[in-house]
């Protein structure tokens, strides 16, 4: 085996700059693909496009498809979050009032409905604060009395209940989006190594037609410490963190994307 696998020259350049930025990766592939297209009067560039088109177009594809699901789960988390606030932390004082009209402060039944007092409604976690409407709503299905309050408390538990399994499914399509992307985002860096190594073989004796063909700016690297002329040290390459979700952590408040 040889010991030179950390040639400077056999490493892919569109990794390191990519590596945790999707938006960067996708300007990347759709500006290549645009000026392939440009230049497909060349049969050799044209080649070159009819090769890349598809991976590109499936890329972007798949690229928009995850920025529809970060705008609808963060939609869906904002939907919940208004009706935690208004249909909860507005109605808990009314449901009190109403409760203590029949079972005063003391009673043994205001303290097993109310015991823990309005703050479970509205401090904590999204899934804490809708458990304790549906719990609420269970017990007073067993106070007849209080029939008219049953029916209002569960109409507001089964629309939380509704909204939280809407946001959990725009979440859990997100993840399922992110993470197709992240697995063609390998073959995507394959085929840009091939299409710079095929121009340098095309022009040789012109590095600025090559150059002509990829957005330079973003392909620069933006390390403090400029890398050996020749090698590179051989580390492990990192994969993109992973996203801190609400999926998981029900008290993020903020659903964060790959590039911020």
């Amino acid at each position: 085996m040889s010991t030179y696998s950390n040639w400077v020259y056999t490493r892919n350049p569109f990794v390191r700059p990519t590596k945790y930025s999707l938006q960067k990766l996708f300007a990347i592939v759709v500006d290549h693909a645009s000026k392939l297209k440009h230049g497909i009067a060349n049969p050799e560039i044209d080649m070159l496009f009819q090769r890349f088109e598809p991976i590109s177009t499936l890329f972007t594809t798949h690229y928009r498809n995850w920025k529809v699901s970060v705008d609808f789960g963060r939609a869906a988390t904002k939907e919940l979050d208004e009706l935690l606030e208004e249909l909860v932390s507005l109605e808990v004082e009314d449901w009190d009032i109403r409760i203590r009209s029949v079972f005063p402060r003391s009673h043994k039944n205001y303290e097993s409905l109310m015991g823990t007092g309005r703050k479970v409604f509205t401090k904590g976690g999204k899934e804490l604060r809708i458990n304790a409407v549906v719990a609420l709503a269970d017990k007073l299905a067993t106070f007849p009395a209080l029939s008219g309050l049953y029916l209002d408390v569960n109409t507001v538990a089964t629309l939380l209940k509704e909204k939280r399994d809407e946001q959990i499914q725009h979440l859990k399509n997100r993840r399922d989006s992110l993470e197709a992307l992240r697995e063609m985002r390998k073959t995507v860096w394959t085929y840009l190594f091939q299409s710079l190594a095929y121009l340098t073989f095309l022009y040789p004796e012109s590095p600025q037609r090559v150059t002509d063909f990829f957005r330079m700016e973003l392909l620069r690297s933006t390390s403090t410490s400029p890398p050996s002329p020749f090698f590179v040290e051989e580390t492990e390459e990192e994969e993109m963190p992973i996203e801190f979700d609400e999926l998981f952590e029900d008290d993020s408040e903020t659903l964060p994307t790959v590039d911020g």
